[in-house]
């Protein structure tokens, strides 16, 4: 499509016909409702499609079937499980609750209900706020700069592997975009209505807390630009105002009843307070796990990831980013109908959310684990980038270069092609069936009537969980994340469903005390995997399947001698129906670093026991169990780097 100005002028042909059209049906409406002929014209409307409309129009399209594309067919890791456990089946999610999220659970039962995919049916909802929200941006960017300049700025950011990846999924991403689209529209709105900009910020600092850096914008488009008077004083009450009734949106999570799954104890003022904060976490920390590491390899992580983003991945080094970044922001004309303080302050912000927020995460982004956890909050700087990649397209199409229409034009479908292809490449949720895969294997190994399984990690205490209360598998096996059971609200959680579950923050205080039980002594205990040091060096341990089984003090040399084992093994490995392609983190591994970990699971425990073998001179037996057909013995592959054992 060439970029050329003749496009700015309106369809005149195509205008007249939607106009008589128009004209037609009014005429229609006139007779149906007996008015007389003078009144059609408050019927008639003109449906003159202008192409700044229309380029919008085709990028939110793209966008969607972008979109429907990516979408997961199975539950993804991170937080994807919970959120999706939470969406269909109710109940409030880890902090700070995510009240917004609550609330697209009707959309996601809907369409499970008309028969879509578990997964796929909670993940669509955030999804298609994600597209609305760029499709909004798009919007914006055409009123500002150019139909043009805003749809490939918008296709070039919400088509980049960040965005693909961590938007259409069942995560809080998507609707974070759409708030941040209607946080700018109110901000940059002539004059704002102070009252709805106050709102809207609240409900996008309800919906995640990292909204808050929009203060500066919000700030400086209610500030009055002259000496104070009263009115603009009221002004200032009115954000303040609707900020905090956005901010009731918290008061919500205590609603409803217990659902699937509920974290926190919500039952009192201080412990809904506790969860906004996020005390099980810390406020400024991203997880239960804590680092200290270096700003600088922070920041050099969001810049990277940024410029790859904005330059199809062909510029992911720190210095060359850093100067793609200032040639976007420098290059970039202030927006049409925006006051300067206004545009300053949207500088600042993405100032902020590229520099000021990294420097106070404490998680080490060296590990792929880490750099996905992180990159996720590369979402809000890009959206707020794509603002000044469309401005310095807009001043390259203004440019007097001889032949600049097609060769902006050529350049732009190019380098949106390789985007798409780069996108394709990294993998998108849809390629990612090996996280379900392991929570049903992980529920199916352990025999009936009843096991514990201890277990930590996002990528497999919540996929587990999905599995468990929206598959309805394994009902027979109480999964116990170690890490969480330090909160009274979680082993309150397991008493309920396991009343004999001692009330102890410890898990190997927890497996004493099961073996100490009369009745709990001989319950089944497995490990999904070796968690900390004293479980490595205090537990002794044999491999089932992907698991690994716990041998209490009181075992005898029948149950658990090396042929015993060996028959419980192999006899879980039959259960499954698992293929190692289904594991994309061993193609994609910084795409998807979970499933690559999770999958070297199913080979340990058979390497373990050929081990043994080898060990007491059997090699034919070591070769068989080695070379069996079962998910457990799949073909080597290289382990991603980084991932853990």
């Amino acid at each position: 499509m060439m970029l050329s100005r003749k496009f700015s002028e309106p369809r005149r042909v195509t205008a007249r016909g939607f106009s008589t059209i128009s004209h037609v049906i009014a005429f229609g409406f006139d007779r149906v409702r007996n008015r007389d002929a003078a009144t059609t014209r408050h019927w008639s409307f003109s449906l003159r499609l202008s192409p700044r409309v229309g380029w919008t129009v085709g990028c939110g399209t793209v966008l969607t079937l972008l979109m429907l594309w990516a979408l997961p067919r199975h539950v993804q890791g991170g937080d994807a499980g919970e959120f999706s456990t939470v969406l269909l089946r109710g109940g409030v999610p880890h902090p700070s609750g995510y009240p917004l999220m609550r609330m697209l659970g009707p959309f996601a039962r809907l369409l499970e209900w008309l028969g879509l995919n578990s997964a796929t049916a909670a993940a669509f909802p955030p999804a298609a706020a994600g597209v609305a929200g760029w499709t909004g941006l798009a919007t914006l960017l055409s009123r500002w700069f150019s139909g043009p300049a805003g749809a490939i700025a918008v296709l070039l950011a919400a088509s980049s592997s960040l965005a693909v990846v961590h938007t259409f999924d069942c995560e809080v991403w998507g609707p974070q975009l759409l708030f941040a689209a209607i946080v700018l529209s109110e901000a940059t709105r002539a004059p704002p209505q102070a009252l709805r900009l106050g709102l809207v910020f609240g409900l996008a600092t309800a919906h995640h807390l990292t909204a808050v850096f929009f203060a500066p914008l919000v700030m400086a488009a209610i500030w009055p630009p002259r000496a104070p008077r009263r009115a603009d004083g009221m002004r200032l009450l009115g954000v303040g105002a609707g900020w905090v009734v956005g901010l009731m949106a918290f008061v919500t999570l205590a609603w409803g009843s217990e659902g699937a799954w509920r974290w926190g104890d919500l039952s009192t003022a201080r412990g809904l307070l506790a969860h906004v904060l996020r005390e099980d976490y810390g406020v400024f920390s991203l997880g239960l796990h804590h680092a200290q590491p270096s700003p600088w390899s922070l920041w050099a992580r969001v810049v990277t990831s940024l410029s790859g983003s904005i330059s199809a991945g062909r510029i992911t080094s720190v210095v060359p980013g850093l100067l793609l970044i200032g040639v976007c922001c420098g290059l970039a004309p202030r927006a049409r109908g925006v006051p300067p303080r206004v545009w300053w302050a949207v500088m600042v912000t993405f100032v902020a959310l590229t520099f000021g927020f990294p420097a106070m995460h404490n998680v080490d982004p060296r590990t792929p684990f880490a750099a996905w956890i992180l990159e996720r909050f590369d979402l809000l700087p890009l959206f707020v980038l794509t603002i000044f990649t469309a401005g310095t397209i807009e001043r390259l199409r203004r440019s007097r270069i001889h032949w600049q229409a097609p060769i902006l034009g050529v350049g732009s479908a190019l380098l949106l092609s390789v985007q798409l292809l780069r996108t394709h490449g990294r993998g998108a949720p849809r390629h990612e069936p090996g996280v379900e895969a392991y929570a049903r294997d992980l529920l199916r190994t352990p025999d009936e009537p009843f096991a514990i399984v201890f277990g930590t990690d996002d990528h497999r205490t919540f996929p587990v969980l999905f599995a468990q209360e929206v598959l309805g598998l394994g009902r027979h096996v109480l999964y116990v994340d170690a890490q969480l059971l330090a909160h009274s609200w979680y082993r309150a959680r397991l008493r309920r469903r396991f009343p004999a579950f001692p009330d102890v923050p410890k898990p190997l205080a927890a497996i004493g005390h099961l073996w100490s039980g009369a009745s709990t002594r001989d319950t089944p205990i497995y490990l999904a995997n070796v968690f900390s040091r004293p479980a490595e060096s205090q537990l002794n341990r044999v491999p089932e399947g992907i698991l690994w089984r716990v041998v209490p003090p009181h075992a005898t040399a029948a149950a658990f001698g090396v042929d015993a084992v060996t028959r419980r093994h192999v006899a879980a490995c039959a259960r499954y129906r698992t293929n190692p392609a289904e594991f994309a983190g061993m193609r994609h591994p910084q795409t998807h670093p979970w499933s690559g970990d999770l999958w070297h699971a199913y080979r340990d425990g058979t390497k373990v026991l050929s081990d043994w073998y080898q060990r007491r001179g059997q090699g034919d037996a070591a070769k068989q169990l080695s070379e069996g057909d079962s998910a457990c013995v799949a073909p080597p592959a290289a382990r991603p780097r980084g991932t853990a054992p």
